[in-house]
């Protein structure tokens, strides 16, 4: 690239050692839940003996994240180790820092998925275009998936095994210039206990007072900028009232040129009180126990 810096990605890395957020509490239940970060905004969960995988498959470096690493892609699209026995798998939208049509075919077709979530709609700036070639797949091999093309305010909800089960929830995408992309959160319900993906979405406290009524959230898992805008905290606060914070969408310290990790710690330390308790996600295979 000539001409300058274009984009923060372009920006002179200055790396720094920024301490790990540490929740002022934290509590495992007894039926627990493992959140295991690939990179970016993709978790792998854990449950019992199930295994579900949400925005974590993408190899782009064209944005200001972090790509998931080679080793952990191969690891689960071979199934190997802790990252093997993905059955579910789900994207909130198809942006590149979050999707790749060309990694999530490897893992379709090396691994017995079960079903494959994927938004139907290819509209919209930062769309990965590997998104045809996966669908050409999935149409020619009859593949498991469900496309998501549901209206605002109308959520829906498909089981998964017993006592689990997920609920898709169309959103706005936060920030002006996406108003057509195509968004969903993710409520799972495992047994007793509830944990909710917020990704990009928008933060809107109205929409989600309404969308989330008589669904308590346990656990809420949240880019910056639910911490960081005055809108994203009242959302969090007044509307998706989670008993406890994830925080994820962080770059890792290699890629750190918008210097994120600060501006998470220094939130967290400043919202503290006013905050549920937050665990931080920001390294490649960073965990946490529900």
């Amino acid at each position: 690239m000539t001409g300058g810096i274009r984009q923060k990605r372009d920006l002179p890395l200055e790396r720094e050692d920024v301490p790990r957020p540490v929740p002022r509490t934290w509590w495992e239940g007894p039926d627990p839940i493992r959140l295991t970060l690939t990179a970016n905004a993709g978790i792998l969960l854990s449950w019992r003996d199930h295994k579900l995988l949400v925005d974590g498959l993408h190899s782009s470096r064209d944005h200001d994240y972090s790509p998931v690493p080679r080793s952990v892609l191969d690891a689960i699209q071979e199934g190997k180790g802790m990252w093997g026995g993905v059955e579910w798998v789900f994207y909130t939208h198809l942006h590149l820092d979050h999707f790749s049509g060309r990694e999530t075919l490897r893992l379709m077709e090396k691994q017995p998925v079960r079903r494959l979530f994927l938004p139907a709609g290819e509209e919209g700036p930062g769309i990965s275009p590997d998104i045809g070639e996966l669908r050409a797949w999935l149409m020619a091999s009859a593949a498991p998936v469900q496309e998501l093309s549901l209206p605002e305010y109308r959520p829906a909800c498909w089981p998964l095994a017993p006592d689990a089960r997920v609920t898709a929830i169309r959103c706005a995408h936060i920030g002006e210039g996406y108003e057509d992309v195509e968004y969903y959160c993710f409520l799972f319900q495992l047994g007793a206990r509830t944990v909710l993906f917020l990704g990009d979405a928008a933060c809107d406290a109205d929409y989600f007072r309404t969308v989330l009524r008589g669904c308590p959230v346990d656990t809420a898992v949240v880019n910056p900028l639910f911490l960081t805008r005055p809108d994203g905290r009242e959302t969090i606060r007044e509307a998706i009232c989670p008993r406890r914070l994830v925080v994820d969408h962080i770059p890792f310290a290699c890629d750190d040129r918008m210097r994120m990790r600060r501006l998470v710690s220094r939130t967290l330390i400043r919202e503290e009180e006013r905050l549920p308790p937050a665990a931080v996600l920001w390294d490649e295979g960073d965990g946490v126990i529900l």
